[in-house]
């Protein structure tokens, strides 16, 4: 499935990830915009798919904040 693909890539675990030219993490940043972005393709993948592509996109969102603010914790309170 596409989306499994895509999201893998934006959680930087894609096994087919070479990240040609880019850092892991660049990379995974550029891979996270495709669900957070408004985009046609977007749309059309999850339509394609047969999910709402608002619903998928308020998920995938809410899951990038969250562990954004899970790796903040984190760090040690001494840096």
């Amino acid at each position: 499935n596409v989306l499994i693909v895509a999201l893998e890539d934006a959680l930087g675990r894609h096994a087919l990830n070479k990240n040609y030219g880019y850092s892991r993490s660049s990379s995974a940043k550029l891979s996270r915009s495709y669900f957070t972005e408004p985009n046609g393709d977007f749309k059309m993948v999850c339509n394609l798919a047969g999910f709402d592509h608002e619903y998928i996109r308020m998920k995938a969102k809410q899951y990038f904040n969250r562990k954004k603010k899970e790796k903040r914790t984190d760090i040690p309170n001494n840096w």
